[in-house]
């Protein structure tokens, strides 16, 4: 008798992309969470560098961190800090001294050839001169100049230790995206539905045995005619099957009533040679 092609068990749909989209979304956020402790990190350390404005002569203790560049940031006494209209100040590099806790100078550079400004409110304070510490520790900033307003604070190009910090918040966020889209794709997958496989007869023979030597031959007992469907008329009476005749050189099965493979539980009659319409 007809039986459908064997079909395996499908896979669980979308668990490969919800797996990966979660592994990105939990990278995503670790990788998010240490650059925003980072660059909070490095931004107190800037902010708390910054110190308020100081009239000179002044000597200010300042605390340093080894690898981070500080100025002195002058206010500007006049000019606008554009082409041919330069910012003033009266502070020199050979005005400011530098010394560490063991009487140690630690060398004063000019200003940047690009002018760097830092803005309070209204005022425009102007890098005058540079200066590194050597290492972490306690230092005295001295500035000689009459009258000036100062502040000391890390330098600009110091805002530079906080872009890996953003570039690593960045890319976290991007990893966070990227998860969230391969997630909800996977549990897209996941909800629908798979396609139902159908039974089909096999090239339009009939599954029971062959009949070959040393096997029994197909039954031949007259199975009990199906009740009629509700508003249909009886089938027609079609002769009650026989014994099948012996088996044709052509190897396929003796003339009877098989099974039908297109009708599960109904009754076709077979030739020899193929289907006829006969059904019961």
């Amino acid at each position: 008798m007809t039986e459908p092609f064997a079909t395996p068990t499908p896979a669980h749909r979308g668990r490969g992309a919800i797996v990966t989209g979660l592994v990105l979304l939990g990278v995503g956020l670790v990788l998010a969470v240490v650059g925003i402790v980072g660059f909070g990190a490095t931004a107190s350390s800037l902010i708390s560098g910054l110190g308020s404005p100081q009239t000179t002569p002044v000597e200010l203790p300042k605390t340093l961190d080894a690898g981070t560049t500080y100025a002195v940031y002058e206010l500007a006494t006049s000019g606008s800090g554009r082409t041919g209209d330069p910012y003033i100040g009266n502070i020199e590099p050979g005005d400011v001294t530098v010394k560490a806790s063991d009487g140690s100078a630690v060398p004063v550079d000019d200003a940047p050839s690009m002018t760097q400004t830092f803005n309070d409110g209204a005022k425009t304070y102007v890098v005058v001169a540079t200066f590194d510490a050597p290492s972490t520790g306690s230092y005295v900033v001295s500035i000689a100049t009459e009258g000036s307003t100062v502040i000391v604070a890390p330098s600009i190009t110091a805002i530079a230790k906080a872009l890996p910090w953003l570039g690593l918040i960045g890319f976290g966020g991007l990893l966070v995206l990227a998860g969230i889209i391969v997630l909800i794709v996977g549990l897209v997958r996941r909800s629908s539905k798979p396609a139902v496989a159908t039974a089909h007869p096999t090239a339009g023979y009939p599954m029971a045995a062959y009949p070959t030597q040393g096997y029994a031959a197909p039954v031949t007992q007259q199975p009990p005619a199906p009740p009629a469907p509700l508003a249909y008329p009886a089938p027609p009476a079609y002769p009650a099957p026989t014994q099948p005749s012996a088996p044709m050189p052509t190897g396929l099965p003796v003339a009877g009533w098989y099974p039908d493979p297109e009708r599960p539980g109904g009754q076709r009659y077979w030739n020899g040679t193929g289907w006829t319409e006969n059904r019961a």
